[in-house]
């Protein structure tokens, strides 16, 4: 079986060392906004050995086009299950405990103290809903079970949408890498709307030019991962404008040339 290491380490393995600012912005592109975190925190094991080794949703990538967006699937799903009215179908409850009837089958408990019964119950909550203690079980999960959800870390990445009066950026270019001394400052940039071509995604995957519709406006989505995108979720939204118009700024022209977003 493969040994596991990090994708740092396997990166050094075969060669690749990040020696300037286009090679971090480059290796930041790649892993940290694709998994969250940077190459020294992720498992070899887990994102390549296991999953970029098979094929993802077919030949292409494609941002969600539909105004209505993910929650139209989801939709749809329930449609073809519940019915209209259906008793069995609970939203806006947030289940805090899970545990075992002494009468067989399992007792679900939410915030608003109401508790219902079920034969069997699927937990599909994230690993960091699960870390955080919010979700109590009875019995208490089996310590291997805590031990291996402890070692999970959870990734993080921020997408931060800012719209302009006017484009000041190449029309052509849909997906802009900014190199930068400090690795992974705002360093992916996407263009939404009208203009440019295709071009690689997050991750590597082929990605379509096809993106969802900003009604004219000039948009530009900023992409940031792992530390830097914990930074930036405790700032307040004047303070990250700020700080993304000052590195356009130096980017492209001076203040003069950006406008406030």
């Amino acid at each position: 079986s493969l040994s596991d290491m990090s994708v740092r380490a396997a990166l050094r393995w075969c060669g690749w060392q990040a020696d300037d600012e286009l090679d971090a912005a480059l290796e930041h592109w790649r892993w940290d906004c694709e998994f969250g975190e940077a190459p020294d925190r992720l498992s070899l094991r887990h994102t390549c050995a296991e999953e970029s080794t098979v094929a993802d949703f077919g030949d292409a990538h494609f941002c969600v086009a539909d105004a209505r967006g993910f929650d139209a699937v989801a939709q749809h799903l329930a449609a073809s299950a519940f019915g209209d009215d259906d008793t069995r179908l609970v939203l806006r409850a947030r289940v805090t405990r899970v545990e075992r009837s002494p009468h067989g089958g399992v007792l679900v408990t939410t915030d608003d103290g109401k508790v219902r019964g079920a034969a069997l119950v699927l937990v599909a909550v994230s690993v960091g809903v699960l870390q955080s203690g919010a979700l109590k079980f009875s019995p208490e999960l089996p310590l291997s079970k805590l031990a291996a959800l402890h070692e999970v870390g959870m990734g993080a990445q921020c997408r931060i949408f800012l719209a302009f009066p006017h484009r000041f950026w190449p029309e052509e270019q849909r997906h802009i890498l900014i190199a930068h001394p400090r690795r992974g400052l705002y360093g992916v940039v996407t263009q939404l709307g009208g203009g440019g071509g295709g071009g690689g995604g997050g991750g590597g995957g082929g990605t379509a030019s096809r993106q969802p519709s900003t009604g004219g406006a000039q948009v530009l989505c900023v992409t940031v991962a792992g530390d830097e995108a914990r930074r930036v979720e405790s700032l307040p939204d004047d303070e990250i404008a700020d700080e993304i118009a000052h590195l356009f700024a130096l980017v492209w022209g001076g203040e003069q040339a950006v406008p406030p977003p």
